[in-house]
């Protein structure tokens, strides 16, 4: 039982890859493969393209909703976009244009 450990262990260190000058640290490489695309979520929610949402916020016909948590929100966010963390909107539903097509987005 020990030998096999030891062998595994010594068989395990000969398949590593050598470290870099560099780093002490051996790093291996993974590349990552494209995946399927799979059907939206909510497949009946209508969408637009970034262009379409961005003429419409310029002539003042919609506006950006960012649903993401607000710390996601404070770190980086479209131009003009509104902060609506998800779990927020009921509650604020006050707040939000009825005038104005509203368009949501997170990552």
């Amino acid at each position: 039982m020990v030998v096999a450990i030891i062998a595994g262990v010594i068989l395990s260190f000969q398949n590593r890859p050598a470290a870099s000058a560099n780093s002490p640290f051996s790093v291996p490489v993974i590349t990552v493969q494209p995946q399927p695309t799979n059907q939206p979520p909510f497949p009946n929610v209508p969408r637009i393209s970034i262009q379409e949402a961005k003429e419409k916020v310029e002539l003042g016909q919609a506006v950006l909703i960012d649903v993401r948590s607000k710390q996601a929100y404070d770190s980086q966010h479209a131009a003009g976009a509104l902060s609506f963390p998800e779990e927020e909107i009921e509650a604020r539903l006050s707040e939000l244009p009825r005038d104005k097509e509203l368009i949501l987005y997170c990552t």
